[in-house]
């Protein structure tokens, strides 16, 4: 089964090296991609972020709606 992964550049909570450590982790067993965001945060991916949370990303709305395009494009490849 592929794996992708997508990351915020700006997150904090789960780094982007993270994502790149298990991708590493993988590749020898699967496809594995990284998609990394330059505007996102760990809370960018959330549908409605925790109370109390700031969102660094410029156009949330937009940036989910595209998400959402890539994961039904990666489910259905």
């Amino acid at each position: 089964m592929p794996v992708k992964i997508w990351i915020g550049a700006r997150d904090t909570i789960t780094p982007p090296s993270q994502a790149m450590f298990l991708q590493d982790a993988l590749s020898a067993q699967t496809s594995t991609e990284v998609a990394i965001d330059e505007h996102a945060a760990h809370f960018t991916y959330m549908n409605e972020p925790p109370p109390h949370t700031a969102d660094p990303h410029p156009n949330r709305p937009t940036f989910l709606k595209t998400l959402a395009t890539d994961l039904n494009r990666f489910f259905t490849t």
